[in-house]
């Protein structure tokens, strides 16, 4: 797949296939985390729990065994530790299959499909003859744009070749907006960013333009872990 491939696929399940042994585990971890937090309304107690807890693990808080310890809990099927929000399945939002670790490639894979498929059940339970298949495949299609968009904030361009950021451009306050940026969740701030960095010399136009894109812009975002120096 060419980068002008990648830029216009829309199928999800091609993109993952490309994107296998390309990308970070964190990157897909976190990339998982962004389509949960899509539906986070939808989302019961222990989802809500597990979500936050494959963030932590994505950034190096939260250790494998945590992770490992969670993954039994939804196994384990009980009371309010056996979750069933999308037509009844379980579904576990930050876990691979059977693999004790959990791989980030299946768990990106299963946010991204059973995740928009959360936004589009709610409206096959209305019995309002206003919701018709075409109705509910437009909501569904309109969702997976939207993941596909999150993945290209996280991927960016990466995968195809390398992005210069100069250290000239790494001045204190383009590190401290970055920093705050991806701790606060503060994507609002990526304007803001943009200026700095023009201050500072930057004139990559994919960088800038990545900072007045429309997003949306989740952690992982590939301009801010340029700078901060994460993978």
């Amino acid at each position: 797949m060419t980068e002008q491939e990648w830029l216009e696929c829309r199928d999800w399940r091609d993109m993952f296939t490309y994107l296998a042994g390309k990308v970070s585990e964190r990157k897909l971890r976190l990339f998982a985390v962004a389509c949960w937090c899509r539906v986070w309304s939808h989302l019961p107690a222990e989802g809500k729990k597990a979500v936050e807890l494959a963030e932590r693990y994505a950034d190096g808080n939260a250790s494998i065994l945590d992770l490992q310890a969670m993954r039994e809990t939804f196994l384990a099927g009980t009371g309010e530790q056996h979750v069933e929000i999308i037509r009844g399945q379980r579904y576990h939002p930050v876990f691979g299959g059977t693999a004790a670790d959990a791989d980030a490639l299946w768990a990106a894979k299963s946010a991204m499909r059973e995740s928009a498929d959360a936004v589009t059940w709610p409206a096959l339970q209305m019995t309002s003859q206003s919701v018709t298949s075409t109705t509910v495949s437009s909501m569904l299609s309109a969702e997976m744009a939207v993941r596909r968009r999150l993945l290209h904030d996280v991927v960016g361009p990466l995968i195809f070749r390398s992005v210069i950021c100069e250290p000239a451009w790494l001045t204190s306050d383009v590190v401290e907006l970055a920093e705050g940026i991806y701790q606060e969740k503060a994507f609002d701030r990526l304007p803001i960013l943009h200026a700095a960095l023009e201050v500072a010399g930057c004139d990559s136009k994919e960088i800038l333009s990545h900072c007045l894109g429309e997003g949306p812009h989740v952690r992982g975002c590939w301009v801010v872990d340029l700078i901060l120096g994460k993978e």
